[in-house]
């Protein structure tokens, strides 16, 4: 199935081969005119440089001192700290200037910039166990954004976390007590890493499915109040990110909260609304500088285009998370219905199917500002898109005789359009998966017109595309659409999936033991949310 080869693909990423580290010699650094020239690329040209994750005066600072030591003192000598800082900005840097002189393969093994940041992991222990600083921090946190670029093995969550815990361990999530006598310079500076790095930890479990690594309720870090380099634009994305990954806590511990607990529907329902009001009200609330303009899809002056793609399909990307809880039949929380009303219950189940549909429609239509590079994060340039595509593929196959289905259609070509053009552009990454639900899709609309309406799992997984119509139909219903048995009863898809290697959190949630049909999971196996008579 197209689906087990994209869930093996991608997490065939999460590690390394051994080899790739255990015959890695380290690797000679740039002279010193080099060096200056990677920097300079680093803090005037790539997103992480322009976030101030790192203070510029300070590195450059430390970087004139380390090339004023004649010889040059051998790695094992070195602060471990800040020679994982430099090596990883050597990494960004001349990635970034490699876009301009290179062409064809994305391959994190090609060119010295991987080089680099084995240089920087080679230190990985140290950095954890050793006596360090701040720049310990900083640089596992630079590690981790770096190999969040598309090409690289997807190390990023491993890292992050790393980060948080010895930032943890140094007490940057907590508010300085006066006997510490930090001065207010010493307090923006920690309040920026911690802040920096909690946003991407919640990016990155969010992304991968993995737990939160901190509670809320133990972070008292004041927020920014100022940006390094007196950007307001950047300090109106920082504040938002961070709000925007605080509302994914709660949508987490919300949807912990009801899986362990048997809720009646309308409990459901009424912690959903509460948190899409607040999404809501967040991205209603960010300045224009940091905001997409939803009329021209045009992007903000100010800032670099990314943050605004960050933050607005961040927005979306949670809106398809928390909604998918009543649309999607691997995301159900079990639930009392009780004598709830069925028709306000299939008005809210339809509602919850649209706002998820037009989530995906906005996804796709930031494709055209995504420049892909070897610099460009993976979330922008193919796990959102996947995740879009996937939606309108459900939504496509639930209704496939709403009028909006030529344009949903569209919709997923443009995604596969994309896919293939990172492929092509890569010579390393290839989505086959995005052709064949499209091609599914736009078969199953045209079986629809033909009044043949319905299509179960089994014979979706018997054959390829093109022999995937052939299960038996029904005109009682209009819909093309798989049946209702959850995940955990097609145990094909998860034969070749191996938890000890990380395989789990892909695309679907791992199932538990005692899921059952959504219909039961519900409390009433009679009602079909995933028909559309309701509409």
């Amino acid at each position: 199935m197209a689906a087990q080869k994209l869930v093996r693909d991608l997490c065939r990423m999460l590690k390394l081969d051994p080899c790739d580290i255990q015959k890695a010699a380290l690797a000679p650094e740039p002279d010193p005119d080099t060096a200056w020239t990677i920097v300079a690329a680093y803090f005037d040209d790539t997103v992480e440089g322009l976030h101030a994750l790192v203070h510029r005066p300070e590195f450059e600072a430390h970087l004139k001192a380390h090339f004023s030591q004649l010889p040059l003192p051998p790695a094992e000598k070195e602060d471990p700290a800040w020679y994982a800082l430099r090596n990883v900005i050597y990494a960004f840097g001349w990635r970034h200037l490699s876009q301009h002189t290179t062409s064809g393969s994305f391959c994190y093994t090609d060119g010295d910039g991987w080089k680099y940041f084995l240089n920087a992991l080679s230190v990985h222990s140290q950095l954890l166990y050793c006596r360090t600083g701040l720049m310990a921090v900083q640089a596992l946190i630079a590690m981790s954004m770096y190999v969040d670029g598309i090409g690289n093995p997807s190390l990023e969550y491993m890292l992050c976390v790393s980060s948080m815990k010895l930032a943890e361990s140094k007490g940057l999530h907590r508010e300085p007590a006066i006997a510490w006598n930090l001065d207010q310079s010493a307090i923006r500076t920690r309040a920026h890493l911690w802040w920096s790095i909690y946003v991407y930890e919640r990016h990155t479990a969010f992304m991968s499915g993995r737990p939160l690594s901190i509670d809320d309720d133990d972070i008292t870090c004041q927020l920014p109040t100022d940006q390094p380099g007196g950007n307001h634009a950047d300090l109106d994305y920082f504040i938002g990110s961070i709000t925007l990954a605080q509302i994914s806590g709660r949508i987490w511990r919300m949807t912990k909260r009801l899986r362990r607990s048997t809720p009646t529907f309308q409990e459901i329902v009424d912690s959903i609304s509460e948190l899409d009001s607040a999404l809501g009200d967040w991205y209603s609330s960010l300045p224009s500088s940091v905001k997409i303009d939803p009329a021209s899809h045009s992007l903000p002056a100010d800032i670099h285009p990314y943050k605004a793609l960050f933050l607005y399909c961040g927005y979306q990307a949670r809106l398809i998370l928390l909604h998918s809880m009543l649309v999607r039949p691997w995301n159900e929380v079990p639930a009392l219905l009780g004598e709830y009303d069925k028709d306000r219950f299939r008005k809210h189940v339809w509602n919850s199917t649209e706002i998820v549909a037009e989530a995906a429609r906005s996804i796709i239509r930031c494709l055209q500002h995504v420049n892909v590079t070897r610099s460009s994060p993976k979330a922008l340039v193919y796990e959102w898109p996947l995740v879009a595509l996937s939606t309108l593929f459900i939504y496509v196959l639930q209704f496939p005789k709403l009028p909006t289905v030529a344009a949903d259609i569209q919709y997923m070509d443009t995604v596969t359009g994309h896919l293939d053009y990172v492929g092509f552009a890569s010579a390393d990454l290839d989505f086959p998966f995005a052709r064949e639900v499209t091609t599914l899709a736009r078969l199953a609309v045209s079986r629809a017109a033909r009044g043949d309406g319905f299509v179960t799992k089994d014979s979706l997984s018997q054959s390829h595309v093109a022999g995937q119509l052939d299960g038996p139909a029904t005109q009682a219903d209009e819909s093309v659409r798989f049946d209702n048995a959850a995940p955990s009863d097609n145990h094909e898809l998860f034969h070749t999936m191996d938890p000890d290697h990380e395989v789990w959190g892909a695309l679907l949630q791992w199932p538990d033991g005692d899921d059952t049909s959504f219909g039961d999971v519900l409390g009433n196996p009679a009602i079909d949310i995933m028909s559309n008579s309701f509409m």
